[in-house]
């Protein structure tokens, strides 16, 4: 069943393709992992009708499917070609890349990788989605004796992996690893201060958080136009939060603390209604009864499925979207052709692609990223990141979270 469509059922195509299941997942739709769901419904379901009362649209995630069915055949998934030349693994390249994008980058990235290989030289690139996290980077720099054993560039979204001690942290801090074409900065970002000025970290993209507001649930309550706003205790148990995306949900954590210190943590977990997928928070914003939060916390992209439902506003925040940095990072005994990668992924066509396809404002100049004007972000800036152990942040941070939930009865 390579040609999907809407008249096929749920059970049809998860039969069929059981590896699909991610993508329903990755959207919001996880009762699809309900083996009661598939018996019940999922046989007379029709994937059309499914998503319409889901509030998802049909075409975009049919061509999720196929992008899907497409990397499980390995025709498009450069991630699962094996390397001619000299042998796999002379040049390795690892990460994580943002689902609503990934196809694309892949493909956009096909061409550089194919040229490298018909010179001779071996290529092993693993570029995973975002949605699957980073456990098994995690395992491979566990198991790392030094750093010869670790990939020559690597790229994801996300603040602790790179700057843990037991992460990639110890390699940067020994100058191991860096950030290979350091350059000019794209003009959104002028007065953030997101470029490294030790040129140790590169970075590609963001991923920004900000608010979406349910006006059918908002009641006389004001609409947050900043951070403070969204603390404050009318909020109390009325706000969804991204718990379960760890990398925004870390950076949330952090940007929140440094601003505000333990109370600003205390208060958010106080006003904290409940975890959910962006996409379930959007479509759960489109329902008329059932637990609603008046305000939910999501990445940027998923505005597109809002515009749709005509209760909900997103908001940019005025005081700067708290963003999740896209890091890019290579050895510094790379070979030369990694650079030429590293320059290629933060050049303007991936740029775009992030930009346009996913609303991951891009870092290169050049790029016109779809932001509202005057658009801030949130940064705790470099001195701060860099006078503080990561380590010791998020896990204090993320106690003081948990804690102080429990102390609310949550």
């Amino acid at each position: 069943m390579v040609n999907l469509t809407p008249e096929h059922t749920i059970q049809q195509i998860l039969e069929t393709h059981p590896d699909l299941i991610h993508v329903f997942v990755a959207n919001g739709l996880t009762e699809v992992k309900n083996d009661d769901f598939i018996a019940q419904f999922g046989r007379f379901l029709r994937l059309g009708t499914y998503l319409e009362r889901k509030g998802l649209n049909t075409l975009a995630f049919i061509a999720q499917l196929h992008g899907q069915l497409r990397d499980d055949m390995g025709n498009s998934d450069i991630t699962l070609r094996k390397a001619p030349g000299k042998g796999a693994g002379d040049i390795r390249i690892s990460g994580l890349l943002p689902c609503p994008v990934r196809l694309p980058l892949l493909e956009a990235l096909d061409g550089p990788l194919t040229g490298i290989r018909n010179s001779g030289q071996g290529v092993q690139c693993r570029l995973e989605a975002a949605s699957g996290g980073f456990d098994w980077i995690r395992r491979e720099l566990d198991s790392a004796a030094d750093v010869s054993v670790l990939p020559h560039l690597f790229l994801s979204a996300g603040l602790d992996i790179f700057f843990e001690e037991d992460a990639f942290g110890k390699y940067i801090a020994a100058g191991q690893f860096h950030d290979p074409v350091p350059g000019e900065i794209n003009r959104c970002f002028k007065d953030t201060g997101i470029a490294d000025p030790a040129g140790a970290y590169g970075m590609i993209a963001v991923v920004p958080a900000v608010f979406l507001v349910n006006h059918a649930v908002l009641d006389d309550r004001p609409v947050p136009r900043t951070w403070q706003d969204l603390l404050d205790p009318i909020f109390t148990g009325a706000i969804a939060l991204p718990v379960d995306d760890f990398d925004l949900f870390h950076a949330l954590l952090i940007a929140l603390h440094h601003q505000f210190g333990d109370p600003g943590i205390r208060d958010l977990a106080r006003n904290m209604l409940a975890s959910q997928h962006p996409a379930e928070m959007v479509k759960n914003g489109a329902r008329s009864s059932g637990e609603r939060a008046a305000v939910t916390v999501i990445p940027y992209f998923f505005t597109r499925m809002a515009e749709r439902v005509s209760n909900l506003e997103w908001v940019w925040p005025e005081d700067g979207a708290i963003i999740s940095p896209i890091f890019l990072i290579s050895r510094t005994d790379a070979p030369s052709q990694v650079t030429e990668i590293a320059r290629f992924l933060k050049g303007k066509e991936i740029g775009d692609i992030l930009a346009n396809g996913g609303l991951f404002p891009a870092c290169h100049p050049d790029v016109n990223n779809p932001i509202p004007e005057n658009a801030t972000f949130a940064w705790p800036g470099w001195d701060t990141i860099r006078s503080r152990n990561m380590t010791t942040w998020l896990s204090h941070t993320e106690k003081l979270f948990m804690t102080s939930m429990q102390e609310v009865g949550k």
